[in-house]
């Protein structure tokens, strides 16, 4: 997957998602602020916002689409599925897959599901539809003078699994913000990374620190071997369709490739970038060319002996199990 941040490295000295959640401009924000009381009386809004997902939402807004909101769960509570359905149970098995209902209210588990509403809608802002009660629809905004306007449509969480500090920065320069959390006593046990800098040599997190209802700025040291398990939210899918282009960042097309509006694989590249894949676009062999020269992949050798040049995010998993699930909206 291309980076969100393609000129940025993890050997910079300094990298952050956005200018707006730096220490001068965080707390001016609308998501490090604390839920308000009559927010806390919804159990589902609170049960989001203490597993990190709401402020990974509401950073990722920011970061990604400059947009400064505290993100809605009752929104997403009411966009989100309606009813789990199993079906191609094996024999025997019946009473092991239960079909039931998901309840898109305060007391429900609803929020397990609540990367299904973003998927599905997006995310708008509280000043939208408040997080005070589920709404009826979640289409429009309560205050019909407010745009409606959901943020991070079509975008879904990957998890990582035991990542350290080079695949966390990693995460952070190709998806933006990264909601981390970790079973050994730590520092950085729960929060938001937003970035990092390196001052005398020494690694330190710029984090959203979440501390008991809110989020604080915080720039902490961490011991390097440390593993964390986190979250980030993948862009939505794009595909080629005939005489049809997605943005074209991940491999520019020469104006007279026909075969690249009608193909998914985009064969014929005249700017590829450090992670553009040598089956997409293949490398240059002459040292002396100024194509290889001009080629930002040829400071990797390794990218040209292996064919790809995906990074390891640790595990980012997509799981298949049988008996099929099946969400209903």
């Amino acid at each position: 997957m291309e980076q969100f941040y393609p000129l940025a490295s993890i050997t910079d000295p300094y990298f952050i998602v956005s200018p707006k959640v730096d220490d001068e401009q965080f707390y001016n924000q609308r998501i490090p602020k604390d839920l308000k009381q009559e927010e806390k009386k919804c159990r589902s809004v609170r049960k989001v916002y203490d597993s990190q997902i709401y402020g990974l939402y509401g950073f990722a807004a920011l970061a990604l689409e400059n947009a400064d909101i505290a993100p809605s769960i009752t929104a997403l509570l009411r966009n989100g599925p309606t009813q789990v359905k199993y079906t191609n149970i094996p024999a025997g098995q019946e009473e092991d897959y239960e079909d039931s209902l998901i309840n898109q209210d305060c007391d429900g588990i609803g929020y397990y599901f609540t990367k299904y509403g973003l998927r599905e809608s997006g995310v708008v802002g509280t000043d939208c539809i408040p997080n005070t009660e589920v709404p009826q629809s979640a289409t429009a905004c309560v205050d019909q003078e407010i745009e409606y306007a959901p943020k991070l449509k079509g975008y879904f969480e990957g998890r990582i699994f035991k990542a350290d500090t080079a695949t966390l920065k990693d995460a952070l320069i190709r998806f933006g913000p990264v909601a981390i959390s970790t079973k050994e006593y730590d520092p950085l046990s729960q929060g938001i990374l937003l970035g990092w800098k390196i001052d005398n040599e020494q690694n330190y997190w710029i984090i959203a620190q979440y501390l008991e209802g809110f989020y604080i700025y915080s720039e902490t040291s961490k011991d390097l071997g440390t593993m964390y398990d986190a979250v980030v939210l993948l862009g939505p899918i794009q595909y080629c369709l005939a005489g049809q282009l997605p943005d074209t960042h991940y491999c520019q097309c020469a104006a007279t490739d026909t075969v690249c509006l009608a193909d998914p694989i985009k064969t014929e590249c005249v700017k590829p970038y450090i992670d553009t894949k040598a089956e997409i676009c293949p490398c240059p062999t002459d040292k002396e060319s100024q194509q290889y020269k001009d080629d930002p992949r040829t400071a990797k050798k390794e990218i040209f002996a292996s064919g790809s040049v995906r990074m390891t995010i640790g595990m980012i998993a997509a799981v298949l199990v049988l008996p099929i699930l099946t969400l209903f909206f």
